[in-house]
């Protein structure tokens, strides 16, 4: 009883920490997209200003 508990919670640890690996490679993601999004605004505006 006592080594499927110890079972129990070693599985749980485990999907903790595979759960924190993934929202931090998905909020990693997220930061670089808005990165990319932003830099490509700026750039959008330099060749406006440019254009002009």
């Amino acid at each position: 009883m006592l080594k499927r508990k110890q079972n129990a919670v070693l599985v749980f640890k485990l999907k903790l920490k595979f759960l924190r690996v993934d929202t931090g490679v998905k909020t990693t993601a997220n930061i670089f997209r808005r990165l990319t999004v932003e830099m490509q605004i700026k750039f959008n505006a330099q060749q406006l200003c440019q254009n002009v």
